[in-house]
């Protein structure tokens, strides 16, 4: 089924719109989500102000002759429409309706074809167009056509990129910067990470892992100057700067300035292009996982700098230190808080909802699960009695099948963003205490 909204009369559509959301999910699902509802209202709106096509329905003097086992189906129908319109689309306050209209597509629209059962309501507020995907009515004989549903286990596939190869560079970046071996060889530990992810010190396959990560989640005009960044700064880490630091003598102050002096060309421009730029309010939830790689790469740098300071031959009396402390806790507050709204998001995507079912002139109540993440919708579940007394019903039977579902779901989720209460957060925590050994 789908609804369609047209010819508001409210005066803000978008507010309308999003208090109809908010009623249905709350209904359904026990919760109202404010970004599930933001994005319904969105589709809803643009689907509105982009349609082209005309939507072709048969008027009252249009419809057949037909007999009275007909009309007892059409209008059972009807009353299984409206029954269903009670949870799917809620009215709001002050809203009355003016008219309900049962009736079908005198021409294909969308991706629905001729003769598709369609109820129309016009209320004070709005006209909504309830197509039901499964009704057709032909010459008044209602056909009821097979759920087109994918397997009850599908994949769930919502991942662009290799979520595997961002958990692994992750996992290993952050364990051996909160490791006493970090303390000890900083920066260069993107090197021996190279080596172990791609068995050489190939910086090319790294960038370009990470390149595909980046442009997955930052807008155009702002991809060459995070991705320009991130690769430059890992060129120089791993080829010029390990280099010369290999040949420096770090009991030397002066070419400890030198390394310094280099190191903070990179580092100044990482934080502000960077970690700025996806600190703002744009960036903060869809470009979390540009910010991990770029918080990760950055705590190496701090740690170099810390090793490397002219003015003190112990990292753990130098500002560096601190910063890295400091710095970390702002990190691990950022990727919880935004986390924690991405997973609650994903979380609220997957639930179970009334879908109605006409057998003949027979109302039966039944219950599916949906993803709206995937578009995933499942079989119908009915109330199915067994003898007196002994029933399953449907609701219960929508929610058993979906618990498996939604927890494979979470878990892709999670390892899309390197599972962050497994690998990030503890890891950061360990960091806010850092001593160098």
């Amino acid at each position: 089924m789908k609804f369609i909204y047209t010819n508001f009369k409210a005066p803000e559509p978008k507010t309308y719109l999003a208090e109809k959301f908010k009623r249905k999910l709350t209904i359904l699902t026990d919760s109202s989500n404010k970004e599930i509802i933001a994005t319904l209202v969105s589709d809803a709106l643009s689907f509105t102000e982009n349609q082209k096509d005309v939507i072709n329905t048969a008027k009252k003097e249009d419809f057949y002759a037909i007999d009275k086992r007909q009309k007892v189906l059409v209008e059972a129908s009807k009353r299984c429409a409206i029954e269903s319109l009670v949870k799917e689309a809620p009215l709001v306050d002050q809203e009355i309706i003016e008219e309900d209209f049962f009736t079908y597509l005198t021409a294909p629209f969308d991706d629905f074809e001729k003769y598709t059962a369609v109820l129309i309501r016009k209320t004070n507020m709005a006209t909504m167009y309830y197509f039901f995907d499964n009704i057709q009515i032909d010459q008044g004989n209602l056909s009821f056509l097979p759920s087109d549903l994918p397997n009850e286990d599908p994949v769930v596939n919502t991942l662009k990129f290799s979520s595997d190869f961002f958990k692994g560079l992750i996992k290993k970046l952050l364990s051996s910067a909160a490791s006493s071996v970090g303390s000890k060889i900083g920066a260069i530990v993107l090197n021996i990470v190279m080596k172990e992810m791609f068995g050489v010190e190939d910086n090319k396959e790294l960038i370009n892992k990470i390149r595909s990560i980046i442009k997955e989640e930052i807008q155009n005009n702002e991809i060459e100057k995070i991705d320009g960044k991130i690769s430059g700064t890992i060129n120089y880490l791993t080829e010029e700067y390990k280099n010369l630091k290999a040949k420096s003598d770090l009991n030397d102050r002066k070419q400890r300035e030198v390394l310094l002096r280099n190191l903070e060309l990179y580092s100044k421009d990482f934080y502000t292009d960077v970690l700025g730029l996806l600190e703002q309010t744009t960036y903060v939830k869809k470009g979390l996982r540009s910010y991990i790689i770029g918080v990760s790469i950055y705590i190496l740098i701090l740690q170099e700098k810390a090793l490397i300071d002219p003015d003190h031959m112990n990292p753990n009396d130098t500002s560096y230190a601190i910063t890295l402390r400091s710095n970390a806790t702002k990190y691990l507050n950022h990727i919880e808080t935004y986390y924690k709204e991405l997973y609650d998001a994903r979380s609220g995507q997957i639930y179970v909802y009334s879908d109605p079912w006409i057998d003949y002139n027979v109302h039966k109540d039944a219950y599916r699960y949906r993803d709206n993440g995937t578009n995933f919708v499942s079989q119908r579940y009915y109330d199915i009695k067994h003898s007196p007394g002994n029933w399953t019903y449907g609701k219960d039977e929508a929610e058993k099948y979906m618990k498996p579902y939604k927890s494979k779901a979470l878990r892709e989720f999670a390892d899309k963003y390197a599972d962050p209460k497994e690998n990030i957060i503890p890891k950061l925590k360990t960091l806010k205490t850092y001593t160098f050994s």
